[in-house]
């Protein structure tokens, strides 16, 4: 069983996380030299994917994420 997003749905998703990613590294110190954002925003969308699971909150169920195409 999979948990499928809908495309908008996860590319926010994306977008949040490497954006809190991005000000985390920036009160760390280190400067995006420009690319940073869309580099990060295609790396996590693969992490997420891989790695993660998502957790039904109806059934409590653990599934795999798949994301509908475009």
């Amino acid at each position: 069983e999979t948990a499928v997003y809908k495309r908008k749905d996860f590319e926010r998703l994306v977008s949040t996380l490497a954006d809190y990613m991005l000000d985390v590294t920036e009160g760390a110190g280190l400067i995006n030299s420009g690319d940073a954002g869309s580099a990060l925003r295609d790396a996590l969308a693969v992490i997420v994917t891989d790695n993660f699971k998502h957790r039904d909150p109806y059934d409590g169920k653990y599934r795999d994420i798949t994301v509908e195409d475009k």
